[in-house]
């Protein structure tokens, strides 16, 4: 480590690095120079603000709530968790902490079959995938904290209204669109208000939502072409998500906000909060003779196993 402008420790790298990315020895060292210049930009980096000097290399025996995942929706719940100082909280991560190159959202394709991803692929397909070998597409999913938000294409958007009505419906109260509606606008930071419905969004969340400063010309005419066809022009995280938008992200300044930046890295002081890194959760323990979850078998990156116990639930995310 080495103390830089950032006012902080700043690590050196873990996980994959842009130039590990790429073949060919020229554009190696030309991706490696470019990772030295994101890696001097503190906004990108970070380091004063990452969860890593919270991570604990020995978990305690047991834990009031173990989440197993730090994805996309583990990051959240442990953090939402971990807000209860009395709770004392585990999270399981697989992989290992964002690397700095997946900040930048066009860098991101670099990271695709990479060490941070699960590298998971689509069944055979006979209409799609076609010059794909096996006829299987690729699926980047996730292997790091923040999951697949650190590997995605950023698009904020929460999805149709009828399937949360529709799972209120088959008997899971509060959850219709109208009543995770303010938990949705509870989490956004919308950094431009005045170009959406304000009914429908808010500020002051931890998650910045926000358009990026430039889009293409060809983005404009596919609006046209969608008013054209009878569709309307309109802000697709309301009652009605049929239609056409330029979409904003979950970004700030043009920055990746993966959900691990976004609510892991503000709860990083917090002391009953634990994050196990480069861990997988192998066994999922019961009670003898009954179906109560009482814990978790874990396995870290050296093939050293222990058993961990919940006291109250084990997530599985």
């Amino acid at each position: 480590m080495s103390t830089g402008r950032c006012d902080c420790l700043v690590s050196v790298p873990t996980g994959p690095t842009l130039a590990s990315t790429c073949g060919g020895s020229a554009f190696m060292l030309f991706m490696g120079l470019l990772e030295v210049f994101i890696r001097s930009q503190c906004d990108l980096e970070d380091p004063c603000g990452r969860a890593t000097p919270r991570f604990r290399s020995e978990p305690d025996y047991d834990y009031d709530f173990i989440v197993i995942g730090g994805g996309s929706a583990g990051a959240v719940a442990a953090a939402r968790l971990s807000e209860v100082p009395q709770w004392k909280v585990l999270l399981i991560e697989a992989g290992g902490d964002e690397p700095v190159g997946t900040q930048i959202p066009s860098m991101v394709p670099n990271f695709f079959g990479s060490s941070i991803d699960w590298a998971y692929t689509t069944e055979p397909e006979s209409s799609a995938c076609l010059n794909s070998e096996g006829r299987r597409c690729t699926w980047p999913r996730g292997k790091v904290l923040g999951g697949t938000s650190v590997l995605n294409g950023m698009m904020y958007i929460r999805g149709n209204p009828e399937d949360y009505d529709n799972w209120a419906a088959l008997g899971n109260p509060g959850w219709s669109f109208e009543e995770v509606l303010p938990f949705f606008m509870k989490s956004e930071d919308n950094l431009q208000l005045d170009q959406v419905d304000q009914s429908l969004h808010a500020k002051g969340g931890p998650l910045p939502v926000s358009h990026f400063p430039y889009n293409p010309p060809l983005s404009y005419a596919i609006l046209k072409g969608g008013e054209e066809l009878g569709y309307t022009v309109q802000d697709l995280n309301g009652r009605n998500s049929t239609g056409f938008m330029i979409a904003q992200m979950t970004s700030r300044n043009g920055i990746r906000w993966s959900s691990a930046r976004s609510f892991l890295r503000p709860a990083r002081n917090r002391n009953n909060l634990h994050i196990l890194l480069n861990t997988t959760a192998s066994k999922v323990l019961f009670k003898p003779d009954s179906k109560t979850v009482v814990g978790v078998e874990v396995m870290d990156q050296y093939g050293s196993s222990r058993k961990i116990f919940a006291k109250k639930e084990v997530i599985v995310s």
